[in-house]
């Protein structure tokens, strides 16, 4: 029988909670830090708060699993041991904040709404987003994710509230496959992705700024596009379509595009802003235009 609550003392000293098995109670709070002793599930009908710090007990060696409605952390996770696996379930909503600005996990997945209240930065092999991601306060706060493998966008980044900034390491890969709606979408005042590109749904980048720092390619041939809209200026460091080329690419008239590398699309490339060249570069495409000068 589940109880109908959990509640732990606010001690910040020497002393904490371990949870070395599953728990079941409508609410849990956590006031002192938390380790995870061994592979654990938490669930609750209502909400799940983490006070203080969670940890693994030895790094990289425990899994915790949350099935909650909402969950919310407010101090740092896995900073002195990391976890071998954090994971919500995809029902209701994962809020960051406080002092929860850093997630160190081998692998994260985030499978329900995710609200950051702070600027969040998350560190694992793989980060898995399986719904939305937005800030508190518009144009405020941050996400930066260091990924050596996958990190996979589902569904809407900034949909509802934009983000102050994404940003993905140069390691591994960003893939955007939006299995939650039929599209994708990233808003940011700033959108950096240093890491490889793999555009699985349609896509809109709406931000300032965007750099692609690596590669961008399509899931099929001809058949994803890429929009981007930015006022400032849209960066092309990679080679794009080398592996698989979008159908169409095309940027807004507001702000300048800079193309450092070779661009491969199977249908229309359109450039309605000023380009500029930053590096030796091969445009491939059914049609190619370019709406206002190029330098």
């Amino acid at each position: 029988t589940a109880l109908n609550s959990v509640t732990t003392d606010d001690d910040a000293g020497a002393d904490s909670t371990m949870i070395k098995a599953n728990i079941t109670a409508a609410t849990q709070t956590y006031n002192d830090p938390v380790k995870i002793g061994g592979n654990a599930t938490l669930t609750a009908s209502s909400t799940i708060d983490f006070i203080n710090t969670l940890n693994g007990n030895t790094a990289g060696g425990q899994e915790l699993i949350i099935n909650s409605p909402d969950t919310e952390f407010r101090n740092t996770i896995g900073a002195t041991a990391t976890l071998k696996k954090l994971q919500t379930d995809s029902s209701g909503t994962t809020y960051f904040n406080t002092s929860a600005t850093t997630v160190k996990a081998t692998t994260i997945t985030l499978n329900d709404d995710v609200v950051l209240g702070v600027n969040v930065a998350t560190t694992g092999t793989t980060a898995t987003f399986g719904r939305s991601v937005d800030a508190t306060i518009a144009a405020t706060e941050t996400l930066t994710v260091n990924a050596s493998g996958i990190t996979t966008f589902s569904a809407a980044v900034g949909g509802t509230t934009s983000l102050g900034s994404l940003i993905t390491d140069s390691a591994g890969t960003t893939t955007i496959d939006t299995t939650v709606a039929d599209t994708g979408s990233i808003t940011a005042t700033t959108v950096t992705l240093n890491d490889k590109v793999l555009i699985k749904d349609d896509t809109t980048i709406t931000a300032t700024t965007v750099t692609f720092g690596n590669t961008i390619n399509g899931l099929v041939a001809g058949a994803e596009s890429l929009i981007v809209n930015a006022s400032g200026v849209t960066a092309f460091n990679g080679i794009m379509g080398a592996t698989t080329k979008l159908g169409d690419v095309t940027t807004d008239a507001a702000g300048s595009a800079q193309i450092k590398a070779s661009l491969t699309v199977d249908d229309e490339l359109t450039f309605n802003e000023a380009v500029s060249l930053t590096g030796n570069t091969t445009i491939t495409a059914t049609t190619a235009r370019f709406q206002e000068a190029i330098t």
